[in-house]
């Protein structure tokens, strides 16, 4: 939609103040008009800010600053409202006799889907669950530290969440910094028992809509990575599939969130970086800021090479400690050995607590190989290498904030292990559940013996090490598999 005549060119920033509901879910068609003309900066990210906007169901007239409100809206969703719905269908069908709808749960692998059988998800199954849609996807996001106080544990509660898009072009690409709050339980049950455990002045607000804030930053490039300072909420660094690593300072943008009245022009969309970094020459995706010493960063590329950022006065000092093996004669001497030639460093993680926190970085690459190393130290090669810990690539890892010798790595062929730093090459834990590669894993924050998997077999998996083997379960999935053999045989 074009700029109306007669607007001020202030209404596109004013309109990153917008606030809006999740609405109830819906199959929401995104609009996607562009007009490509040649113009100068300011009045393409316009034209491509407008092009964010999610089609409004009701088709009103909106000024530019509410339709940005009513696109979040529209493409928001809060599963509150969607078991609700399901209750109010439920109350419309008493009465009427029609034929019960069986469901059950989708197993990725074993499962499959019959003509007009379709997946849906279950509101029952989830104590809080609430959903946002934007135009374009988030290859990564994170979740800042929240400001005003962690691990509270009664709703509502809020979310500041830092997410970059992969945009239809380069140009159109932006980050996204957002406030979610309000955030109650979407269960009735779960409500129901807190209703009973809380007092009448903690029920008031909750059947309250959830609220999305949000701001916007242009970006050059698709965001590969995006990763939060733990030590300053402020400091976000992205990595540009253009072969350059950002660092943003966001806190204006906070800041408005927390507070969209304040005085002053609101933060400009057109923000630089704060500093940047173009010797990768290539693009990448590992990124981890360090636990421990504030400022302190590292990043990975596609061709092997480690960076070490190194906060000093106005910036960073980078310097590349690590390579690919066999690199060229000419290539700058590094610290560490590297991966072997051609193999790209897929992630990184600095070591989160215990003996080495702070100092102690893994990688994982694509030839299959996990690598410790000692920034301390003055050898050259890995303190570990696990130069076979895959078959494939390792596309994941993470180390355990709780028990922290423990790293978790995920591989190309859905394949998960559980390493001990001390143990050396053999992994203490082999999982071959999911059916296609692993994109990310995670450790529980409090928990040491849980972690959670996410795949391209389109399935999150929630693992407990704690739990002893059922073996009358596992003869009943051997029975279903070979039932279902049988069946598509």
């Amino acid at each position: 939609m074009g700029k109306r005549a007669g607007e001020e060119k202030t209404q596109e920033e004013e309109a990153m103040e917008a606030s809006s509901a999740f609405s109830a879910p819906r199959e929401v068609e995104v609009e996607r008009e562009r007009k490509r003309k040649t113009k100068n900066g300011a009045e393409q990210l316009e034209e491509e800010e407008e092009a964010l906007d999610f089609e409004d169901p009701y088709e009103d007239e909106y000024d530019e600053e509410d339709r940005l409100a009513a696109q979040m809206k529209a493409g928001a969703s809060s599963d509150s409202d969607a078991e609700s719905e399901v209750e109010d269908e439920g109350d419309d069908q008493q009465g009427k006799e029609e034929e019960k709808v069986v469901t059950r749960a989708w197993r990725p692998g074993i499962d499959t889907l019959a003509e007009g059988e379709e997946l849906d998800f279950d509101p029952s199954a989830y104590e809080m669950l609430h959903r946002a849609t934007m135009e374009w996807s988030c290859l990564s996001f994170d979740i800042l530290r929240e400001p005003h106080g962690a691990l509270r544990t009664k709703p509502p509660h809020t979310a500041y969440v830092v997410g970059g898009t992969q945009a239809e072009t380069s140009k159109g690409n932006r980050l996204f910094i957002m406030k979610w709050s309000d955030l109650h339980k979407t269960n009735q049950d779960a409500r129901d028992s807190d209703d009973e455990s809380s007092d009448e002045s903690d029920d008031e607000g909750s059947d309250e809509d959830p609220k999305l804030d949000f701001r916007i930053i242009a970006h050059q490039g698709t965001v590969n990575r995006v990763r939060c300072c733990p030590q300053m909420n402020r400091l976000v660094a992205t990595w540009s599939d253009l072969g350059e690593v950002n660092v943003w300072d966001i806190d204006k943008q906070v800041k408005r969130l927390d507070d969209p009245g304040a005085a002053g022009p609101p933060p400009t969309p057109h923000q630089p970086p704060k500093f940047t970094y173009k010797d990768h020459k290539v693009e990448g995706y590992a990124l981890d800021w360090n636990p421990v010493h504030t400022g302190k960063m590292l990043s990975g590329d596609v061709e092997g090479c480690v960076c070490l950022w190194e906060p000093q006065e106005g910036g960073w000092a980078v310097s590349k400690i690590m390579h690919a093996s066999k690199k060229k004669k000419k290539a700058a001497p590094v610290r560490f050995s590297g991966v072997s030639e051609g193999a790209s460093v897929e992630e990184t993680q600095w070591k989160l607590g215990g003996s080495g926190a702070g100092d102690v970085f893994a990688t994982a690459s694509n030839d299959g190989g996990i690598r410790i190393y000692d920034t301390r130290s003055s050898t050259a090669g890995p303190a570990l290498a696990l130069l076979h810990a895959h078959t494939s690539d390792v596309n994941a890892l993470r180390w355990s904030p709780v028990h922290h010798d423990l790293l978790l790595s995920g591989d190309e062929d859905g394949c998960v292990k559980v390493w001990d730093e001390r143990y050396g090459e053999v992994p203490l834990v082999v999982m071959q559940w999911h059916k296609k590669p692993i994109t990310s894993v995670d450790w529980h924050p409090t928990d040491e013996a849980t972690f959670a998997t996410s795949s391209l077999d389109d399935s999150v998996a929630l693992w407990d090490m704690s739990v002893e083997i059922d073996e009358d379960a596992e003869e009943r999935d051997r029975g279903a598999k070979q039932m279902e053999a049988e069946k598509n045989g």
